[in-house]
């Protein structure tokens, strides 16, 4: 998942963020690696300055600043669910 480019400066990161408002993205790279296959992998930007995301057993959120090449998360809570192995 890649940031949208933008110049650096506050409007840009306004213009940065409002194109991230209301998008929703699957997950398929962490630190280059592909997730498995059987979690479901998300990261939604519902407005202007907070994310929410599923990592296919936890839901998680927080706040997030978007600006050049640079997407910064900051979480501010998840769930904590225990899932039995099968």
């Amino acid at each position: 998942m890649a940031a949208p480019r933008a110049a650096a400066g506050p409007a840009s990161r306004l213009r940065v963020a409002a194109s991230l408002q209301g998008s929703e993205w699957k997950v398929t790279r962490v630190g280059g690696s592909a997730p498995a296959k059987e979690l479901k992998l998300t990261l939604g930007f519902p407005d202007g300055s907070e994310f929410s995301g599923f990592d296919g057993c936890n839901h998680f959120g927080g706040s997030y600043r978007a600006g050049g090449k640079r997407l910064e998360l900051r979480r501010n809570g998840r769930t904590l669910v225990v899932l039995k192995r099968r």
